[in-house]
């Protein structure tokens, strides 16, 4: 796609090359002239403004550079959903909007392990074997006769426990992060038939 000229300069140009030979255009052509304040100079700056807008728009396409149309980039996107979580800045909207164009899916670990990672949880994936004879070995923690499920290992949570001296009445024994964000965008994007399992690696 050819640039967009929004240079003053270069649109005056290409506009006196639409006006006929002959001296009585050459008032046309003066910069300073009547003719040319009255008539040339507001035809300028209407074609540098839209131009201008023109571009703003192309930018606007882009999820990576919107910024008037955000809204509307966020609802071509579905977005805000639940399972995107909280998004109270400009840029975290914009980054959503991104990270959901960016996503390409697909029905194995890694892809579940980046989106992950875009809602801010750093995961990792074990799917469990069968027990077999000769395979399995003796204290296997991720082994079982069920199939169709996985295990959703959550790493670097910080974990609040209730201690004696620090903590008041009324608060709870054990304050973990809200991970309904990480169950919903798993339970959303794992394969159909399978079941996810969440444990939470303490810090």
């Amino acid at each position: 796609m050819p640039d967009i000229v929004t240079d003053k300069i270069k649109i005056r140009q290409g506009l006196e090359g639409y006006l006929p030979p002959g001296p009585f255009w050459d008032a046309w052509r003066e910069e300073n002239s009547q003719v040319s304040k009255l008539v040339m100079d507001p035809l300028v700056n209407s074609h540098a403004r839209v131009r201008s807008r023109a571009v703003d728009l192309l930018n606007e396409v882009l999820p990576h550079k919107t910024a008037e149309m955000l809204a509307s980039r966020e609802e071509e996107a579905g977005l805000p959903d639940g399972c995107s979580g909280p998004a109270e800045t400009f840029h975290q909207r914009r980054d959503q909007v991104v990270s959901k164009w960016r996503a390409e899916p697909g029905l194995h670990p890694a892809y579940l392990k980046k989106r992950a990672r875009d809602v801010g949880f750093n995961i990792s994936i074990i799917e469990p074997q069968p027990l077999m004879s000769g395979w399995s070995s003796v204290g296997c923690g991720y082994c079982g006769s069920q199939g169709y499920q996985f295990f959703v290992i959550v790493h670097d949570i910080q974990t609040y426990h209730w201690q004696v001296g620090c903590s008041s009445v009324g608060e709870p024994m054990c304050v973990l992060p809200d991970l309904s964000v990480l169950t919903c965008l798993i339970d959303r994007e794992k394969p159909a038939h399978m079941t996810a399992i969440y444990k939470v690696e303490e810090n």
